[in-house]
């Protein structure tokens, strides 16, 4: 009695082709410009989660090319946000926010800013990175 496979092996390469078509979530860093070429002495980094998934999110602050500081990754439920800080030595030079997410870009919102050393934030300016 002999098998015939070959109908079965074609549906089989069917649907692993198909399997091979879809695409995980992609994750994804979002990049603050420079706030400003030299100006202010705190930067603070912000991102909302605007999906309805959680995901997980790490925030770096940047001075002068340099990390100030690196968040540990958490988890940002969806529609709940996650901020950092960190002070520059001095005047800060050319300061941005960098976040990796285990989701889309498109996910996200966020921004980053620079204040002055004080506790009201006075002077603050913000870009958002897209």
């Amino acid at each position: 009695m002999a098998l015939d496979l070959v109908p079965k092996c074609a549906s089989l390469a069917a649907v692993l082709v198909a399997a091979s078509l879809v695409q995980p979530a992609a994750a994804a860093t979002l990049v603050s410009p420079p706030v400003t070429e030299a100006g202010g002495g705190l930067v603070e980094c912000s991102i909302v989660n605007a999906s309805g998934a959680a995901a997980k999110v790490t925030i770096r602050v940047i001075d002068n090319d340099a990390e100030l500081t690196r968040a540990k990754p958490v988890t940002v439920a969806g529609h709940k946000s996650q901020s950092v800080h960190a002070f520059c030595s001095g005047t800060c030079n050319r300061p941005r926010c960098e976040f990796d997410t285990s989701r889309p870009a498109g996910d996200f919102r966020a921004a980053a800013c620079v204040a002055d050393h004080t506790s009201t934030n006075t002077n603050k300016v913000c870009l958002p990175a897209p």
